[in-house]
């Protein structure tokens, strides 16, 4: 889980932003003749290490005014894909296909990576970086996940060093720019159609994209630089864009919360977007370059601070997805992220994708008013099948949308154990539902759930089913 003074007329972020465009049409033009920053003075970020107390927060200056965050960010250089978690991640990817979905993964490399040439081999936090052992682990991170058949857009960092450069990225924030975002916005457009085949062109519409105004990225970044340099560092100055459907007044949605009621509305295969900040942020229009790539409204579920798995695991609680699944799912992400960390997460993401379950796959559902925080709630019958590791999966409903940490807990028939917290405070968005994969460590059957932690020792009518898990996804 960041100028100089602006002048007259167009200023330098609009400049490259028109270049940036006409590149991606696939024009070639000769950029303007734009003077490189100063270099700011500085000196307290050698001390910022221990005035921080955080790794991740640690600052160097670089080239051209950017600013580089220390090795488990910007700078970092292991993409750890551990053999679970990318067993997690086929998992994830098998159960979305049997609900019809084709999960598409967009690992984004970290700034490092893309604007290598703008790094001081002079400091030290920058100069010991070993960009291409970065390279080959962010390489093999990618031919991870396609080992276990998984979709990944090609974000290679040296194909974007070819073709859009730096300009990728902001200089003192850890976000693209505008123009890196449509250029990213293209290359999954064309995934994506791919994996629509004969689909792609149900549906499709005209979008249009307008510059609407620059505005400063003043970030928590920016903020950080200032605190630590005695020479003011001005904020860069970016042209914000804004994509709406022609013929009608709006395009994607800007906002996760909205567009939990939103509607597609083309009458073609529906398209989901579950990302970060990255996704989440209207400056950046990534939503908007990604419907007017596809010709299709796309539904933005992606959420600011969230990390790796808050908004995917977000949407698929929802019964919006549980009713209509998308055709294509795409998951936009930070390649850096730990994923082992995300060991329960996986395990609910897998839960919901397979979704409420009914008829034979529901092997035993039970709805208890009396619940409290250290009631049982479903106990498995004698003459029930067998549940056996990842052969199966639980679902809950509570009704209450206040109740978003608990601990499950799963007894099996040799009386082990597996506790589990759940943990969906903000920013996930509020559900009623919650799934959660039972762990392949145990070899006995599943004997008897329970939850405790409710808060208040409350009864509440939580619904609880234990599912057999979709043919491919166990």
């Amino acid at each position: 889980m960041t100028r100089p003074v602006r002048a007259r007329g167009w200023s330098a972020a609009g400049r490259r932003a028109v270049a940036g465009a006409l590149l991606l049409a696939g024009v070639s033009v000769a950029a303007p003749a734009i003077a490189a920053e100063p270099h700011y003075r500085c000196d307290r970020l050698d001390a910022q290490a221990a005035l921080s107390g955080e790794e991740d927060d640690v600052l160097s200056q670089g080239r051209d005014g950017w600013f580089f965050r220390a090795e488990n960010t910007d700078l970092d250089e292991f993409f750890v894909l551990d053999s679970e978690s990318l067993s997690a991640m086929a998992r994830l990817g098998a159960a979305l296909r049997g609900r019809g979905t084709r999960l598409l993964l967009m690992p984004v490399p970290t700034r490092g990576l893309v604007a290598y040439d703008q790094m001081d081999a002079g400091v030290p936090l920058q100069g010991r970086y070993a960009r291409r052992d970065a390279l080959a682990e962010y390489r093999a991170t990618v031919k991870g996940f396609r080992s276990v058949g998984l979709d990944v857009v090609d974000l290679d960092p040296e194909m974007i060093r070819a073709r859009i450069g730096p300009a990728y990225y902001l200089k003192r924030d850890l976000h693209w720019t505008p123009q890196g975002a449509k250029f990213t916005a293209q290359l999954a457009a064309a995934d994506i159609d791919r994996l629509l085949g004969s689909q792609a062109g149900e549906g499709r519409a005209r979008f249009a994209t307008r510059q609407v105004r620059t505005e400063p990225m003043t970030g928590r970044l920016q903020a950080m630089i200032n605190q630590y340099c005695d020479d003011p560092v001005p904020a860069q100055e970016l042209a914000v864009f804004q994509t709406v459907r022609e013929g009608g007044d709006g395009g994607p949605s800007d906002d996760a919360e909205q567009a939990l009621f939103g509607d597609a509305g083309d009458g073609g295969p529906q398209v989901v977007l579950a990302g970060t900040s990255f996704s989440a942020t209207a400056t950046f229009n990534f939503p908007g370059f990604l419907s007017e790539a596809l010709g299709r409204s796309v539904l933005d579920y992606s959420i600011s601070a969230g990390g790796l798995s808050t908004s995917l695991l977000s949407y698929l609680e929802t019964s919006d997805f549980d009713r209509d699944p998308p055709q294509v799912l795409l998951w936009e992400f930070l390649a850096y992220h730990a994923f082992a960390d995300d060991a329960v997460a996986f395990r609910q993401m897998i839960g919901a994708a397979q979704g409420t379950c009914t008829g034979t796959d529901r092997l035993v559902a039970e709805s208890l008013v009396d619940v409290t925080g250290a009631g049982e709630v479903i106990a498995v019958p004698p003459n029930a099948p067998p549940v056996i590791g990842q052969a199966g999966y639980l679902g809950l409903e509570i009704p209450d949308r206040t109740v978003r940490r608990f601990t499950v807990e799963i007894e099996y028939a040799d009386r082990d154990a597996d506790i589990v917290t759940i943990d969906q405070a903000p920013p996930y968005a509020s559900s009623s539902r919650f799934f959660l994969e039972f762990s392949g460590d145990f070899s006995a059957p599943v004997r008897a759930v329970r939850v405790r932690g409710l808060p208040d020792d409350r009864a509440l009518p939580i619904s609880a089913s234990i599912c057999r898990a979709r043919q491919g996804a166990s």
